[in-house]
């Protein structure tokens, strides 16, 4: 857009400068023709009657000198021809330079008649006897007429002084519009360059803007990732030495969602503020990486050093800011890497090596629960390495079919009966084999990929139990774990609506589980969405009951049928008397609270007998079967049929192969369905 402006400009000076040269030359040939006109005209003119004032001076003074005999009579007439014939040679240049054919005609006859005079008064002196009183009356004749002729040319003269006058007059006026034309040209040049040297100005202004906010950030003020990079470059470039330290400021997402994007930036802002503020401008130097990650590069030093500078950093986030009078934790989560510097051909990629690997070491900070320091060793980006090709091949998981489900059965603690199974996600990885969800349920969470994978198991599930209660097969109830982001979705009901109707199964044979994390995010919101789901016949469970930080004053709220004592409290049991104690308080509440008891994790016939004297409604655990495909779980199910009558002590015998141990591969695998 200025530079538009500017060629505008451009284009208009060019044009005015046309147009100004052109009236230039056009004044300059009036001012040319008027010169010309005066050399040619009115110059010779006024030399001309200049010649014929002194021709007619001599020719008077010839007279006189005639009449006093000073001049004999042959000089007097060799004298007056050659003055007449002056006279007449200036006469004929006066009438063709003349303009007036009047004053011409006026000339030469008052001429002639000076010549009469002339002649008669040389005829009265050459005569024998002069009539000296003729003479004398000729010769008075002759100062008049001579005065008559003046008076004439003098009109001639001021004619052409007028004439000459307005010449210059003319001359005078194209000059003065020449300059006015180049005066006029001149102010707008002046203006035009004014006009550019302003846009000029706004040009390398904006273009000064754009390179600080290409190296700046314009919040806090601090170089940008792309300053970084050429910084760090630089320095490997030059083989320095050094420590880069990743800085995250932890509760981001906390402060998000409660104060809201503005409030949020404002706050990291301070954060940065407040980090700034400790820097040694000599010895380091601090950026702002992106969105709530800082980056300080220490020029100096080891990663000894790294971490006495990062405790002080650490020290100093404990204080929390003030933010319009709200006091927001303000803890960091710090990363280091140790600069090694190869060649200069690498230092770009070393210098993005160095950040990743800070980067890397403050996830592991991060992922510790924050406010902490980590070191970057090479497992972790081995490990980071593993996590990003993993993820890259969980998106294809689905469309390739690799996902399968696997049920582990829920039997009733009294008889032993089949309930129902909980379905449990599996990867069958094409190159890795059985692939544990310890390992690709994070990455799902964190990609994304998981409200995919959660409505995937829903459907899975529903169309299994369907086809084997459509076989002929006695109902059962399967249970499918929910994700948060599913909660979260607002489509989890039309997903639930849409596996039921698809599967053609009960609504009674579906029950849904929910971690206590998952309803504490947002109370209200889940239980608005977990009574929709209710009041559709389908059962909740709340998985994992005992390790999350529900309220119970919210609990009583919950529209759920069953909770599921962790596994963390069965394991120990009967020899840990504090997890006794807290199985047998969870299985009391439920009971107060008309709820179904369901105890993970069972793997004894010690621990199956401490939770029947205790009450616990439903078992499931390693006791009785370890997650199955569904065709082992199918034969399970069938054979648990046929056998339907045997004692509970028994149950161990329904385990249908010997490597089932409770050390399976999967023994600490989460039951997390999406």
């Amino acid at each position: 857009m200025l530079q538009r402006r500017i060629w505008w400009a451009f284009l208009l000076v060019l044009a005015v400068g046309i147009a100004v040269s052109a009236r230039i030359v056009f004044l300059g040939d009036s001012v040319q023709a008027v010169n010309r006109m005066f050399i040619a005209e009115k110059l010779p003119l006024s030399q001309r009657i200049g010649e014929l004032r002194g021709a007619i001076a001599d020719e008077e003074r010839l007279l006189y000198e005639y009449y006093s005999y000073t001049a004999t009579r042959d000089a007097f007439q060799t004298q007056h021809t050659q003055n007449q014939t002056r006279l007449d040679h200036i006469v004929e240049q006066l009438e063709r330079d003349m303009g007036s054919r009047e004053q011409a005609s006026e000339l030469r006859t008052r001429l002639t008649e000076l010549g009469q005079l002339s002649d008669e008064l040389s005829a009265t002196l050459a005569s024998k006897e002069v009539d000296w009183d003729l003479a004398r009356a000729i010769l008075a004749q002759v100062k008049p007429k001579v005065r008559q002729i003046e008076s004439t040319l003098a009109a001639m003269t001021t004619a052409n002084q007028q004439a000459v006058d307005n010449l210059g007059e003319n001359s005078q006026s194209s000059v003065s519009n020449m300059v006015g034309w180049v005066f006029g040209f001149s102010i707008l040049i002046i203006v035009v360059a004014l006009f550019v040297s302003y846009y000029v100005v706004a040009i390398i202004r904006a273009e000064e803007k754009l390179a600080y906010q290409a190296y700046y950030d314009p919040a806090t003020g601090l170089p940008n990732q792309y300053r970084l990079r050429e910084e760090l470059s630089a320095a490997c470039s030059q083989q320095r030495s050094g420590t880069v330290m990743m800085i995250v400021a932890d509760h981001e997402q906390d402060i998000f969602e409660s104060y809201g994007a503005v409030e949020t930036e404002r706050w990291l802002t301070r954060v940065g503020q407040r980090l700034a503020a400790t820097i040694d401008g000599t010895a380091e130097a601090l950026y702002r990486f992106r969105g709530n990650a800082f980056v300080l590069v220490r020029w100096s030093g080891n990663l000894a050093d790294a971490q006495l500078r990062a405790a002080q950093l650490l020290h100093h986030a404990q204080q929390p800011l003030q933010l319009d009078g709200h006091e927001l934790l303000s803890t960091l989560s710090i990363g280091a890497a140790q600069m090694t510097c190869g060649g200069e051909a690498d230092a770009a990629n070393i210098a993005d090596g160095l950040v990743q690997q800070a980067a890397s070491a403050c996830n592991r900070a991060r992922r510790a629960g924050g406010n902490d320091f980590a070191v970057y060793d090479e497992a972790m980006g081995s490990a980071a390495a593993r996590t990003l090709r993993l993820a890259t091949d969980l998106q294809h998981a689905l469309e390739n079919d690799e996902l399968l489900l696997h049920y582990q059965p829920k039997v009733d603690a009294a008889s032993g009966r089949l309930l129902g199974m909980e379905a449990l996600v599996r990867w069958m990885h094409p190159e890795r084999g059985m692939t544990s969800p310890m390992e690709f349920i994070p990455i799902a969470e964190d990609t994304g990929l998981i409200l995919a994978i959660g409505d995937w198991v829903l459907h899975e599930a529903c169309r299994q139990n369907a086809q084997w209660q459509q076989a002929g097969l006695p109902p059962l109830r399967v249970a499918v774990n929910l994700s948060a982001r599913q909660l979260r979705s607002g489509k989890l009901l039309h997903e639930i609506d849409a596996a039921l109707a698809a599967s053609g199964l009960p609504v009674s044979s579906l029950e849904l589980e929910i971690t206590e994390s998952m309803v504490m995010d947002d109370p209200e919101g889940v239980i608005k969405l977990l009574d929709a789901i209710h009041e559709r016949g389908i059962h909740l469970a709340l998985d994992d009951f005992g390790t999350g930080h529900s309220s119970l004053a919210y609990l009583k709220r919950f529209p759920i049928d069953s909770v599921k004592i962790d596994r963390a409290f069965i394991k120990d049991t009967p020899a840990n008397t504090d997890d006794v104690a807290i199985a047998k308080t969870i299985v009391a509440m439920a009971q107060a609270l008309s709820l179904t008891t369901v105890a993970e994790g069972v793997e004894t016939a010690e621990q199956l007998e401490l939770l029947k004297s205790m009450g616990c409604d439903q078992i499931q655990g390693y006791l009785f079967s370890r997650p199955l495909a569904a065709e082992d779980f199918l034969a399970y199910y069938r054979k648990h049929l046929r056998g339907s009558n045997l004692e509970c002590a028994d149950m161990s015998a329904l385990l249908i192969s010997g490597d089932m141990s409770p050390h399976s591969k999967f023994e600490t695998a989460p039951r997390v369905a999406s």
